[in-house]
């Protein structure tokens, strides 16, 4: 009952403000009756319908505020959305994602956010290759928009989806026009020594006038690095650069056909994790904000292939879907792992001498996914859905702990210090209903349901001089059922009450060592309450939702009593918080936008295996964000407009791990600008980012040693697109 009252009681106090704004605004806008938002259409529910009727908290960002505040990651995306964090892990393609404050960082565990492009899962659903650690950046030219789903999606999207999940909505073939983009930019970053460049392209358009279409597109980017090791004696050493190719092709033989196939190949590398050592006395750089010190190199390469193949048919009483997609993935880290170095003389009996010692990772995920599902039209009465779901993943996870020469060449003659070799299969079937009944022409109840059953094996060789040997080959499933139901209460078209609740899971699994139990799901339950609303003929949009989550039988790392490490049960958590965003289309040239979130996420109970105890706030997330934005866009003549723009954005103080200090992040601000002109077909935009130069850190890491991740520092662009 207390999480009851607490919702109702901050939900009379956020959702009262609407009909203030909008009485504070009528006498302003009675003279600019043209300017009105635009409105947004989505398929969170996996149906298309507009934002503003979706009974869940969906935060959505298009296509021209990713391209006119040149936002290219993750981890810039994140400033944007409330409720929405990303922890970097130094180079592109390591990061974690987190949705209102589920996460406890743990590295082995199955991800807590989803990701999807369009109507597909992208990564694994098990923890054998850490996928939660490496989501995917894809290049911005290609997307029509990202929607954040907040909270869990166990129900439509399956396992893995507790926090909740961010869906790539890829731009789609031309079946009438053609159409060409091309663009470039040049970047500097304070304490670079070079310049980054980028170079993108796009085409599309009809084979067959408006029944076959094709679109093709490319990128290539380098950034410069920003850091000196000095360990290494290498200036810059965290340069990286990225590069990728897309080819999509959409038929619609008739009205009620489509069928859309896509294939993507991305590549990222980096020459040198983006890291900074800390003194762990003062919980300060040791060296200073772009100074470093490793005594091995530590270059990371990312690369993921991504097919699909989607079909839509109209049969009149339903339509129907199917949906395919084929994913390889591929990891490759190196770290510096010299601390195991001193071990070498007394594991081996003084037979070795010390050395700097490496740790080589290699995870490879093959995924294959199929989707089937009937869904009703959206103007009846009663609405329906139903499907099924099957993936089939063989994930590959090798790790090689190595000694080297100070000259970096491995010695050969030294005994390995670990040697992994980890293959595992997941294959989980599911079905799933969703129901809607419209009661009135305001009200409608909804319900879904979805029954899940995986199967999972684990097959792990273990050696070396650290460790021995081992082997483990264990099989492991799991049957659960999620749900979720909704209600939502239209005082006009455009305003709109709901209130809703649904459940989520993250599957069990297989640890690698002998004697260590298997470890079963954690599961989550979300009350939340809240209301989208237009004002002022769609010129004011306000959305805000408080949330109350409790989550049980956390997966958390635990240690056995050889002191290995390993992945088993425990601990309770909440979080409770409110989530809004306005957006305000002042007049025809300016909009305003803000999104504020209060997220309150901590454990219960305590989970000794990483040091929590009752009352720690979970890691990753700020209990306090908000971002305040303008958009500016003002004709000159015919041929001639100026743009600019900006947003300020703060974090509060983060967690990197519970517990507290010296894992604490401090307070994030941030101010990015943009400004620059549209002649006819040319657009040509100087921004800054990060314009203080303020120093901030997207991860903190107290163990094995003490060091952090920086955000860029100032960058400052030049970007030229043509639409031809």
């Amino acid at each position: 009952m207390s999480s009851i009252r607490w919702l109702a009681s901050v939900s009379l106090a956020a959702l009262s403000l609407p009909a203030l704004l909008a009485a504070g605004r009528a006498d302003a806008q009675q003279g600019d009756q043209q300017a009105a938002l635009e409105e947004v259409v989505v398929t969170a529910q996996k149906r298309s319908e507009r934002l503003q009727d979706v009974p869940s908290s969906i935060s959505v960002l298009g296509k021209e505020q990713i391209e006119q505040a040149s936002l290219t990651s993750l981890s810039e995306y994140a400033g944007y959305v409330p409720g929405l964090s990303v922890e970097s892990g130094g180079s592109p393609g390591q990061s974690r994602v987190v949705l209102r404050g589920i996460n406890t960082n743990d590295t082995g565990q199955p991800p807590l956010v989803g990701l999807y492009i369009d109507d597909s899962p992208v990564g694994s659903s098990s923890g054998g290759v850490r996928s939660a650690q490496y989501a995917i950046d894809l290049m911005p030219y290609d997307i029509e928009r990202i929607e954040v789903l907040e909270g869990p999606q166990g129900t439509l999207y399956g396992a893995a989806t507790m926090g909740g999940l961010v869906k790539y909505v890829l731009r789609e073939p031309d079946l009438h026009h053609f159409s060409a983009q091309v663009g470039t930019d040049l970047e500097t970053l304070d304490h670079s020594g070079s310049v980054g460049w980028g170079i993108r392209g796009a085409w599309s358009g009809p084979l067959i006038e408006n029944q076959l279409a094709i679109r093709v597109s490319a990128f290539k980017k380098y950034e410069p690095g920003y850091i000196d090791n000095i360990g290494l004696g290498i200036q810059d050493s965290n340069r990286n650069s990225s590069d990728g190719v897309r080819l999509a092709l959409l038929w619609e033989p008739t009205e009620n056909f489509k069928l859309k196939a896509a294939t993507l190949l991305q590549e990222s590398r980096s020459d040198n994790n983006t890291a900074i050592l800390f003194n762990t006395a003062t919980a300060l750089p040791a060296y200073g904000d772009d100074t470093t010190l490793t005594a091995r190199p530590e270059p990371f390469y990312t690369r993921t292939e991504f097919s699909s193949l989607s079909a839509d048919w109209n049969l009149g009483f339903a339509t129907l879907t199917n949906a395919t997609s084929f994913m390889k993935k591929h990891d490759s880290i190196s770290s510096d792992e010299s601390r195991f170095g001193p071990d070498i003389p007394l594991l081996s009996g003084g037979q070795y001498a010390a050395a700097p010692v490496s740790a080589g990772l290699l995870f490879d995920l093959r995924k294959w996914t199929e989707e089937l599902r009937l869904a009703s039209p959206t103007e009846q009465k009663f609405q329906w859905l139903v499907g099924g779901f099957y993936t089939h993943e063989q994930a590959y996870n090798f790790q090689l702990y190595q000694p080297y020469t100070t000259g970096g060449a491995p010695i050969d003659n030294y005994p390995l210090l670990i040697r992994a070799i980890t293959p595992s299969h997941y294959v989980e079937k599911a079905v799933f209903a969703d129901l809607t009944y419209a009661i009135t022409s305001q009200l409608d109840i909804n319900g879904g349901v979805r029954y899940a059953h995986n199967d999972q094996d684990l097959d792990s060789t273990i050696d070396g001089l650290l460790i021995g040997s081992t082997h483990v080959n264990t099989p492991s499933s799991d049957d659960v059922v999620t749900w979720s139901g909704s209600s939502r209460f239209h005082l006009t078209r455009d305003q709109m009450f709901y209130i809703r609740a649904a459940s989520g899971y993250r599957p069990g699994g297989a640890n690698f060592f002998p004697n260590q139990p298997i470890y079963g799901p954690d599961t989550l339950v979300d009350y939340e309450a809240g209301f989208k609303g237009g004002f002022l003929e769609d010129k004011v949009q306000f959305d805000a939702t408080v949330f109350d989550i409790n989550w049980n039988n956390l997966q958390v790392t635990q240690v056995d009593s050889r002191g290995f490490i390993y992945t088993g049960n425990g601990g309770k958590a909440v979080s409770r918080g409110v989530e809004a965003s306005l957006a305000d289309q002042l007049s025809r040239s300016l909009r305003l936008n803000a999104t504020l979130s209060f997220i309150d996420a901590h454990l219960t109970t305590a989970a000794p295996g990483i040091g929590g105890r009752s009352g720690d706030q979970l890691p990753g997330s700020p209990r306090w964000a908000t971002t305040l934005g303008a958009d500016y866009n003002r004709p000159i003549n015919s041929t001639l407009s100026l743009i600019a723009g900006g947003a300020y954005i703060y974090r509060d103080r983060i967690e990197s791990n519970v517990g507290g200090a010296p894992s604490t992040r401090p307070m994030d601000r941030r101010i990015d600008v943009h400004v620059g002109t549209v002649l006819q077909h040319v657009t040509v935009r100087l921004y800054v980012k990060n314009l203080l130069g303020e120093a901030s850190y997207s991860q903190l890491y107290p163990t094995p040693y003490f060091y952090g991740t920086p955000d860029p520092p100032r960058t400052i662009g030049l970007a030229v697109d043509a639409n031809l």
